[in-house]
């Protein structure tokens, strides 16, 4: 992970946050035994970022499904739209390999709260908005109206 790449660590995965400078597991269960939910979100959002990043699906997955313990907390943070994008980057990559409807419904709920926001005026979100609609045109709709890969 980055961390191993800045401190020399040795992880099994490049999306494993776990070396020379920290353990994603120790971590996680420091946070929960804490009740740190802002750091439960920072490892969460970190290990999505990766996972997307390194074209990990189900541990983008994983990590989509566990911030979404935090939503309330998430649509106030500073990381907020990130994390919505990336969780909706996770449900289409996962859609792409098993079209499913819930994901569906995921995908379609973190795009309406991104176009909500941009059009309140968070002009920085509308890259991700863009980027998250053309990887929805890549897609399309079977007869059950569930996307999957052209």
């Amino acid at each position: 992970g980055i961390s191993n790449l800045m401190a020399g660590g040795h992880s099994k995965e490049d999306f494993e946050l776990t070396g020379d400078v920290m353990n994603q597991g120790e971590l996680e269960v420091y946070f929960l035994e804490t009740h740190n939910c802002i750091g439960l979100e920072a490892l969460y959002y970190a290990r999505l970022q990766l996972a997307c990043y390194f074209k990990a699906i189900h541990e983008a997955l994983a990590m989509a499904e566990k911030l979404k313990r935090y939503s309330k907390l998430i649509d106030v943070s500073f990381t907020g739209n990130q994390i919505k994008f990336f969780s909706a980057l996770a449900y289409i990559r996962y859609n792409r390999e098993k079209s499913t409807q819930k994901y569906s419904n995921r995908i379609i709920r973190c795009i309406k709260e991104l176009e909500r926001i941009v059009d309140n005026g968070t002009v920085f979100c509308e890259p991700f908005l863009l980027l998250l609609k053309a990887e929805m045109s890549s897609l399309k709709v079977n007869k059950r109206g569930l996307k999957k890969k052209i």
